[in-house]
């Protein structure tokens, strides 16, 4: 019998995950989503986007996980531990996918279950109350959902919610390739006008400067 001994388990677990899976999220084109609200939706609809453009896509999140085809399978927590997390992007490249959209929470973020994932993109949808006998204040919930920045590849693109002032204020701190701001006032690049809700549907127009 062997013993690996290690000063930070975390570390070393995220260096085995990504020796078995052979770092999944560098072979995809991958990108997080979080924030309090919105995130699956946002999760399926980035989906059906990227497969719309060709690229095929697979997704994990809060209800369901697609990673082989389009076979829908019912998600135990919104974001897996390590070694699920990279077993089940492994699946989605080893079966043909181009891209995997991952829903992430701050609690995820917080303990490190998300190591060694590179994104492409990441998405910041809001900030709400919530979670806070965990987080205990607003500002460590702000700042544990805003590690998801620290997982951006040098090229890639941070989304954040123009509307929410907590989230755009994260703005000058992120170092990535580009920064979007989406949303419905004048500060958003990509916002939504002539909106319509309805009971069975939500339509918008996207304008983008």
């Amino acid at each position: 019998k062997k013993v690996l001994v290690v000063s930070d388990t975390l570390e070393a677990l995220e260096h085995i995950a990504g020796r078995i899976f052979e770092r999944p999220s560098s072979r995809l084109e991958t990108y997080g989503v979080t924030g309090t609200n919105g995130k699956t939706t946002s999760v399926f609809l980035a989906d059906s986007v990227l497969n719309s453009s060709g690229r095929k896509c697979g997704f994990l999140s809060t209800v369901f996980n697609k990673t082989c085809g389009d076979d829908l399978k019912r998600a135990s927590m919104t974001t897996a531990d390590l070694i699920t997390l990279n077993r089940m992007l492994w699946e989605m490249a080893s079966c043909g996918k181009k891209a995997a959209v991952v829903e992430i929470s701050s609690h995820a973020l917080d303990q490190g279950r998300v190591r060694g994932l590179e994104l492409d993109g990441a998405v910041f949808t809001n900030l709400a109350p919530e979670h806070l006998d965990y987080h205990r204040c607003m500002e460590d919930y702000l700042l544990a959902k805003a590690k998801i920045f620290k997982m951006l590849k040098p090229s890639g693109t941070a989304a954040l919610n123009a509307d929410d002032p907590m989230v755009a204020g994260l703005e000058p701190g992120i170092k990535v390739g580009r920064v979007v701001m989406f949303g419905l006032g004048p500060k958003a690049e990509v916002r939504a006008t002539d909106l319509r809700l309805m009971s069975d549907s939500t339509e918008f127009v996207i304008s983008a400067e």
